[in-house]
């Protein structure tokens, strides 16, 4: 930012320039109008030939938009009239428009008005120094600078807006479109694979694997950004993003082959550690596009039943609990009934359960039990004889309902 002295020593120089002058600059600019229009149209082409591509028409209408921004800035000088706001340009939104049908990316559309603005200003100076004195130039060039500049922006807001527009559109009839073709497909309307995959442009005939997750816990939270999550998982292709509503995407990732599990566990740990998500099982073709998607929503239910903010749920620990979540209440009814007193708060029933199911899990082995927890085999007896006197019933003849019990409340505590 300049200093407050040399901003007024600028605002002093800067002087109102003669009717005359303009005339002469704007009949000048006038017959270089041709000329303009090339150089603008070379520096876009050289900067983004995609810009002018003949076959998309966009070649002419840039030279359209060239040409009204010219005669706009002639009348301008002519008239005299330099704080009156440049009139809109109709080719320049046209141009904007053929820029978002041919997915040219949005700063393109920067590119046009630069180019103008570059061209204008060397154009401006170089004959305002063939008209006037070297002492008028250093006074008149700010304003007709800034006059310069003001055209060469033109329509830029109004042509970013009608890109953006045209674009959000796009991407929302491909998202309707998208989902309308997977919700066929998850219903078993869709049977040709090569039909799937060319409408979803997503290798459905491979190896797939299925995600619903959170997308509000991944950093960004844009599809892009769910997309990349997954696409740095090992052994992912390629990955199909959709909203299911305001909070939750699904999504699957096409395999280019099995990873190992340990492969697999590194890397949903590395990736996952802070999402809410669940994972179905791989699958191949339409029929694993389908199944892998139920589980992973199945297992996603579970994650979403726990107190904890980030938790991943792979299908293949939970599918056991997948109805149970279908209904909490319900199923909170019914552990309660499972294991009675043993389902109360605190951490000291937390502690004689979580030994219980380490125990059943183990085919009641307590030396086994206990290595897993880190106790001393004793201190498994002793738990859990304490866990079984407060079943409703001890554990013969209800061990699948105490151990389902069990494992539910360790995702929902």
């Amino acid at each position: 930012m300049r200093s407050r002295p040399v901003q007024r020593c600028v605002m002093a120089a800067t002087q109102s320039v003669p009717a005359t002058v303009l005339a002469e600059l704007g009949d000048r600019l006038g017959t270089e109008a041709a000329l303009i229009t090339d150089e603008v149209v070379s520096m876009v082409e050289e900067t983004a030939p995609a810009m002018a591509d003949r076959a998309l028409g966009l070649h002419e209408l840039l030279r359209t938009v060239s040409a009204e921004s010219h005669a706009a800035l002639v009348e301008a000088l002519h008239s005299g009239e330099l704080d009156l706001r440049p009139p809109d340009s109709a080719a320049a939104l046209s141009y904007a428009r053929r820029l978002a049908q041919a997915g040219l990316p949005s700063d393109t559309v920067a590119v046009l008005f630069q180019s103008l603005q570059h061209v204008y200003l060397r154009h401006v100076a170089h004959a305002l120094a063939e008209i006037v004195t070297p002492e008028r130039y250093v006074g008149y060039l700010p304003r007709l600078l800034d006059l310069s500049l003001s055209h060469g922006t033109a329509g830029y807001r109004d042509a970013i807006s009608q890109y953006q527009e045209l674009i959000d559109w796009s991407a929302q009839r491909r998202a309707a479109g998208q989902l309308t073709t997977i919700r066929a497909i998850l219903n078993g309307q869709v049977n040709d694979v090569g039909l799937a995959s060319r409408t979803l442009r997503f290798p459905v005939e491979g190896l797939v694997v299925g995600f619903v997750l959170r997308a509000d816990d991944v950093e960004g939270s844009s599809p892009a950004d769910v997309r990349r999550l997954i696409g740095e998982l090992p052994a992912v292709r390629d990955v199909l993003v959709v909203a299911l509503d305001d909070v939750n995407v699904a999504a699957w990732a096409s395999l280019g082959g099995p990873p190992t599990r340990d492969e697999w566990s590194q890397g949903l740990g590395a990736q996952f550690f802070h999402v809410r998500a669940g994972l179905g099982e791989i699958g191949e073709g339409l029929e694993g596009f389908r199944s892998t998607h139920r589980q992973a929503l199945q297992a996603y239910r579970v994650a979403a039943l726990s107190p904890r903010s980030k938790l991943l749920a792979e299908y293949s620990d939970v599918a056991s609990l997948a109805f149970l979540a279908e209904d909490p209440v319900a199923a909170q009814r019914w552990v309660e009934w499972a294991l009675g007193n043993l389902a109360g708060p605190g951490d000291g029933n937390a502690r004689l359960r979580s030994t219980l199911r380490h125990y059943l899990a183990v085919g009641e082995n307590p030396s086994e039990a206990a290595q897993g927890l880190f106790v001393h085999r004793n201190t498994v007896t002793y738990r859990v004889n304490k866990a079984v006197s407060l079943l409703p019933d001890g554990l013969d003849g209800h061990r699948i309902d105490v151990a389902l019990a069990l494992d539910y409340l360790r995702w929902t505590d």
